[in-house]
């Protein structure tokens, strides 16, 4: 390889531009796109040319999916192997999103862990959204952590839990993801979403994503600013249910081999339903996916 290509990572990415931070100094500058490399993204490993432009993107260990406007599948972040759901008791958030994590996460090979915030205000009554997730967390195995930046509630048991990961953080606004990342990075650019003085190309005020790091956790974590929520892409029915292992083991015994696991009589899949051995949140996912018409 030439000694003018440098390799390095992609840490955030701002339209045509990206944040590049190379692997020899950690120097950070910013890098042009270019097409016949293909399209990078936050956490892509890369090599730059002397002009700064993108020669290749390095083969990906993993790569986190969300749907497009017309519900395509496009890649948002590579080489994590975790996702973070930050939830809270407000505000309330679609009760199907612990579901869709849940499924995505599988369907990529990725860990989830669910993060329920603000427990130093915790009302008298859990609010339906949040039990709802924490059945489901309890029966799926999901790694859950009630945490306070205010009072350092449960920080020291999730510190412990992340430390050393790749993790791409969501949450919808008002739930204290900003405060949080702040709290774990310490990077103060988390409150502004400005690029570092380093590059001379002053601020950029929004981003697809951008990749924080917690050295003393040996911590990376992805944030991306514009996703609060996780959903689910258009895909054949037997790619989704290898993200729902509950249902697709159960519908083998159907009576009909096109069985909608609807009204249709001896359903395997509503019989289990009706037992509890099917979590009632990943059947709503799976009738909601159904009913947006998202498989073909």
């Amino acid at each position: 390889m030439s000694d003018s290509i440098r390799t390095g990572r992609i840490i955030a990415t701002y339209g045509k531009e990206s944040l590049f931070e190379a692997k020899d100094n950690n120097e950070q500058f910013l890098i042009t796109a270019n097409r016949k490399a293909g399209k990078a993204v936050c956490g892509d490993i890369v090599t730059v040319t002397e002009d700064n432009r993108i020669a290749s993107i390095l083969p990906r260990q993993s790569e986190y999916i969300r749907p497009d406007f017309r519900h395509r599948a496009k890649v948002l972040a590579a080489n994590v192997d975790t996702v973070i759901w930050l939830t809270s008791h407000t505000p309330p958030n679609d009760e199907l999103i612990a579901a869709r994590a849940l499924i995505v996460s599988r369907l990529l090979g990725l860990e989830l862990i669910i993060i329920q915030s603000k427990a130093d205000s915790l009302p008298a009554e859990v609010p339906q959204h949040l039990s709802d997730a924490q059945s489901l967390a309890s029966t799926c195995d999901i790694p859950w952590f009630k945490i306070s930046t205010v009072t350092a509630e449960g920080i020291s048991e999730l510190t412990d839990y992340i430390a050393s990961k790749k993790a791409l953080i969501v949450g919808q606004s008002g739930v204290g993801k900003s405060t949080l990342v702040h709290h774990l990075t310490g990077d103060e650019s988390i409150r502004t979403q400005s690029v570092s003085e380093v590059t001379g190309h002053g601020r950029h005020t929004t981003t697809t994503a951008k990749l924080y790091q917690a050295e003393s956790l040996k911590l990376e974590l992805i944030d991306a600013p514009g996703m609060r929520d996780i959903g689910l892409w258009q895909m054949p029915e037997s790619d989704l249910l290898e993200g729902l292992p509950e249902i697709e083991q159960v519908a083998q015994h159907c009576r009909f081999n096109n069985c909608q696991h609807n009204h249709e009589p001896d359903c395997a899949v509503k019989t289990a339903l009706e037992n509890g051995e099917i979590p009632q949140l990943l059947y709503r996912a799976y009738c909601d996916a159904k009913e947006k018409e998202l498989l073909n």
